[in-house]
C-alpha cells in the first residue's frame, strides 16, 4: 500500500486568472478488479470534501501513480499520471485501485474531470457535476 499527501503548485504561478492548486491525499493499491480504467466522483455533503475513486491500468509493476488537482473558473481537474519508479521490470500490465480526497473545496458548483495519463496520452476516466453549499 502506498499513501502520499501532495501539495500541488499552480500551473500558472502568480497569475490571478490561472488555476489554483488543491491539496490531494492519494492512496493506491494493486487491484484485483478486471474492469477497464474508470473513476467515480463523490461530493461529501457538509464537509467540503471531494472523493475520487477508480482503477488505473499501469504498463508494468515498476510504475506508480502521481496525482495533481487544480481548480479554475471552469471546475476541478484531477490528473493521475503513470510514473516509472523502478527500472528492470517485466512488461506486464497491472491495475491499481486508487482513492483521492480533496478537502476544503470552496463553496460552489463544479464540473469535475478525472484524467488518466500514460505515455503522454490523456484518457478521460470520469466526469461529474458536484455542488458544495
Amino acid at each position: 500500500m502506498k499513501y502520499t499527501s501532495i501539495v500541488l503548485a499552480a500551473l500558472l504561478a502568480g497569475c490571478a486568472t490561472g488555476p489554483d492548486s488543491l491539496d490531494l491525499d492519494l492512496e493506491t493499491n494493486p487491484s484485483q478488479s478486471m474492469g477497464s480504467d474508470s473513476a467515480t466522483i463523490e461530493a461529501i455533503p457538509g464537509t467540503g470534501e471531494l472523493l475520487v475513486r477508480g482503477v488505473m491500468m499501469l504498463p508494468s509493476p515498476c510504475f506508480g501513480i502521481a496525482a495533481t488537482a487544480t481548480r479554475d473558473r471552469f471546475g476541478l481537474v484531477v490528473e493521475l499520471r503513470a510514473v516509472q519508479e523502478r527500472s528492470a521490470c517485466f512488461d506486464v500490465v497491472i491495475r491499481h485501485d486508487y482513492t483521492g480526497a480533496i478537502r476544503s473545496v470552496p463553496p460552489g458548483q463544479y464540473q469535475v474531470i478525472v484524467n488518466h495519463i500514460r505515455n503522454k496520452e490523456i484518457e478521460q476516466a470520469g466526469t461529474a457535476t458536484v455542488s458544495f453549499p
